[in-house]
């Protein structure tokens, strides 16, 4: 019985170890060129995520720094004024003291008669 040329064709098709071969090929193929991109496209997509996320945190991070620093500052004020008047009060008493019956340098009241 003679077979028709699409039937060889047919047949060579469903023999050809070649083409299997060139298939397979072709799904490599299209992994490297749609998988492959998609995931590093994912993989780029999270890095910015990341990086976002840090510059976010960086962001937070230093206007609590500022504010900490704006913070102290005014305190920092607050204190050497507290210190400053309790220093300027302390010698306006010790001053005041001069005449007294105390022996001068360790503040210890002499006996009187």
């Amino acid at each position: 019985m003679q077979k028709s040329t699409l039937e060889k064709m047919a047949d060579e098709f469903g023999s050809n170890k070649r083409f299997e071969s060139s298939t397979f090929n072709f799904k490599k193929d299209l992994k490297n060129v749609v998988a492959e991109p998609i995931s590093s496209l994912a993989e780029q997509t999270q890095n910015y995520a990341s990086q976002y996320r840090m510059a976010q945190m960086i962001n937070v991070l230093l206007t609590v720094i500022i504010f900490i620093f704006i913070l102290g500052f005014i305190f920092e004020l607050k204190f050497v004024i507290i210190l400053y008047t309790i220093v300027f009060v302390s010698t306006q008493v010790n001053k005041s003291d001069a005449g007294s019956d105390r022996i001068p340098g360790n503040g210890i009241a002499l006996e009187s008669d």
